[in-house]
């Protein structure tokens, strides 16, 4: 059976502020309610945690920007984000600029190579010089 009452000081202040503060999982918040509700501790810890947010929320309200703060906010909303998808258009550009780059020019420091030509239609030139005579031996096989 699980302990539903904790004593003397809450060691669960900081996963209470975090539950009041939506930074738990829907499980971990799920349990801690339950505890909570059971804990006579942990709904003192609560409710005080509570009422410091509630001050802290209503000091900021009170506080007002600078105008030169003013003119910074107004200036950065001026200015719209590039979207994700341009930054990602963008790498894959410069992507194939260097492969394309590369493929046309070569890898540096590769030899460069002659383009092999390709005769096509036209023969071979016949041989400029006489075939070596046969030896005897091969022309006696031969017979």
């Amino acid at each position: 059976m699980a302990d539903n009452t904790c004593y003397g000081e809450s060691s669960r202040g900081p996963e209470i502020r975090a539950w009041l503060d939506g930074e738990l999982t829907a499980t971990e918040a799920a349990s801690l309610a339950e505890h909570v509700g059971r804990c006579p501790v942990c709904q003192a810890q609560k409710r005080e945690q509570e009422a410091a947010g509630d001050e802290i929320a209503s000091a900021v309200r009170g506080m007002a920007a600078s105008g030169a703060a003013r003119e910074r906010v107004a200036a950065r909303l001026g200015r719209r984000p590039l979207p994700s998808w341009a930054i990602a258009a963008a790498a894959a550009l410069v992507v194939t600029a260097s492969v394309l780059g590369i493929a046309a020019i070569g890898w540096p420091g590769t030899a460069r190579r002659e383009p092999l030509e390709i005769a096509g239609d036209r023969y071979a030139p016949a041989p400029r010089r006489e075939p070596a005579p046969v030896p005897p031996e091969v022309e006696a096989v031969a017979r």
